[in-house]
């Protein structure tokens, strides 16, 4: 099982709608708004390194999305 923690920069003014949607999402365990570098903190599991790279795939393409950086958790 491979957990990690995708941090998203948004368009501003879209974080709610968009972690309203993200969290409807497969594989996905929880989303946070926040200040800062980042606008969301998406937490994911997935089954294979594979998995992982096609749930950042979606994450990537949503409209409103300027940016992601995905950290993938060792523990």
């Amino acid at each position: 099982m491979v957990r990690a923690f995708i941090l998203m920069i948004v368009r501003p003014g879209s974080e709610i709608k968009l972690s309203d949607r993200i969290k409807k999402m497969k594989n996905v365990e929880d989303v946070d708004v926040v200040y800062g570098e980042y606008d969301l903190i998406v937490k994911v599991k997935a089954a294979s390194m594979a998995e992982l790279q096609t749930i950042a795939r979606k994450l990537r393409t949503l409209k409103d999305v300027e940016q992601t950086s995905t950290m993938v958790a060792l523990k």
